[in-house]
């Protein structure tokens, strides 16, 4: 089953404290690959119509390094809990942002968990 586009993805801790901004902005400052932003908006496309839509980026947003060297918004901290949309290789479990995760959420002692509650290890 693809998880890519539209299946949200999530870093928490499903049996203890909310993951604090602090300590998410340590384990970004940890972890290689992944850093805070300092964009004060974002856009996205909509991929059916075309239509860039700006959004305000708000503090905990984080970018992840693309092979090619560049950074894209990837991750949000959002009340506690890290979110972000699968990419299309998420089900292969040697996809580079399961990897990222995983470090993440170790860093955190937290899970990554998807939509359905199934949890990836």
């Amino acid at each position: 089953m693809s998880r890519g586009g539209g299946y949200t993805i999530y870093i928490e801790r499903p049996a203890g404290p909310p993951i604090g901004f602090d300590e998410w902005e340590y384990a970004v400052g940890k972890v290689d690959g992944v850093r805070l932003s300092t964009d004060e908006h974002q856009s996205v496309t909509n991929p059916k119509t075309g239509e860039v839509i700006g959004l305000r980026a708000g503090p905990g947003l984080a970018e992840i390094r693309l092979r090619d060297g560049r950074w894209q918004h990837a991750l949000r901290w959002f009340s506690g809990t890290i979110v972000l949309r699968a990419p299309r290789d998420f089900d292969d479990p040697d996809s580079a942002m399961r990897r990222l995760l995983r470090v993440l959420a170790g860093e955190l002692g937290a899970e990554v968990i998807g939509d359905e509650g199934e949890t990836y290890r």
